[in-house]
């Protein structure tokens, strides 16, 4: 665990979250009857910043993800983080979140990040 006086020395890459937030509310929760929730979590997991957004909505279209579509949003943080990594292994998962019964009860994206400190 990282003490919050640690994370001073760490750099997030800006803009990072915003256009994920940004389509959890636009393609997740916007259209939902009920009240729509997204999580959003930052945490320090030994050499890794982990990101996780989660929302409640519609969930991803498995007939896009089976195309092969991408969306531009994942696409342009993907370069960037190679970027920004300079090449370290990343992990980025995006999946829909299902209940016991297989049901779509929404989507999550998860970015594992190594740690780059500031000088």
């Amino acid at each position: 665990m990282v003490n919050i006086s640690d994370t001073e020395s760490y750099f997030i890459p800006p803009m990072l979250t915003q256009p994920f937030i940004e389509n959890a509310i636009k393609h997740g929760i916007r259209n939902k009857d009920e009240k729509g929730v997204i999580e959003i979590v930052f945490s320090f997991d030994q050499e890794k910043l982990i990101f996780k957004i989660a929302d409640n909505g519609l969930g991803f279209n498995d007939e896009k993800k089976q195309s092969g579509h991408k969306s531009m949003a994942m696409k342009i943080t993907k370069e960037r983080l190679l970027n920004y990594t300079q090449n370290k292994d990343f992990e980025v998962i995006s999946e829909n979140k299902v209940d016991a019964e297989g049901n779509i009860k929404g989507a999550k994206i998860i970015f594992e990040i190594p740690y780059i400190h500031e000088n």
